[in-house]
């Protein structure tokens, strides 16, 4: 399907950080909280490299903005959890396998599940998963029907037997989705 957007400003500035989250936060796809100590991916964009005042007025002289008051451009930072992030890999492989290359392989940061519902859905990648074998098929959102992994095992034999299942990796977080 490929994932195409018009955004209203391109990041000239992205920092993506994983690890452990040094606080409390939220996931940024899902929802669900992030605690403390918990694996999370953060990425930090910034419209501009340089201050926009600074780079205008004054190109070979001192920036002339005090510390905190230089003009960037538009900034977005999102933390997403281990869920979202190997899903969201998950549907760029899906993508990639269907020749989507770059940033159209996957969908805009804070925009996964959406992205997905109003383009091929999940059942398509649930599918696409199955046949490419891609673990994180269990990671596929529901609902759907009750037969739904029934008739995956039916179409792609012995697709769910896998012997590392990646649902055994993730620990409940709990908290408000």
């Amino acid at each position: 399907m490929c994932f195409y957007s018009e955004p209203d400003w391109i990041a000239q500035v992205c920092e993506e950080e994983e690890g452990i989250a040094p606080a409390d936060s939220k996931c940024g796809e899902c929802g669900r909280r992030i605690h403390k100590g918990q694996w999370r991916h953060r990425v930090e964009m910034q419209e501009h490299e340089l201050c926009q005042q600074c780079e205008e007025t004054y190109d070979d002289e001192p920036e002339p903005c005090e510390d905190d008051k230089h003009e960037y451009g538009e900034t977005f930072e999102m933390d997403t959890c281990e869920r979202c992030y190997r899903l969201r890999h998950a549907v760029r492989q899906v993508e990639e396998s269907e020749g989507c290359t770059g940033s159209e392989a996957e969908p805009a940061y804070g925009g996964l599940y959406d992205d997905v519902n109003n383009g091929e859905g999940w059942q398509h990648y649930a599918d696409a998963m199955a046949a490419l074998r891609i673990p994180e098929l269990a990671l596929v959102p529901s609902p759907y029907p009750d037969d739904v992994f029934e008739s995956l095992e039916d179409d792609y034999p012995g697709v769910l037997d896998w012997d590392d299942d990646p649902a055994d990796e993730f620990v409940d977080i709990g908290g408000e989705g």
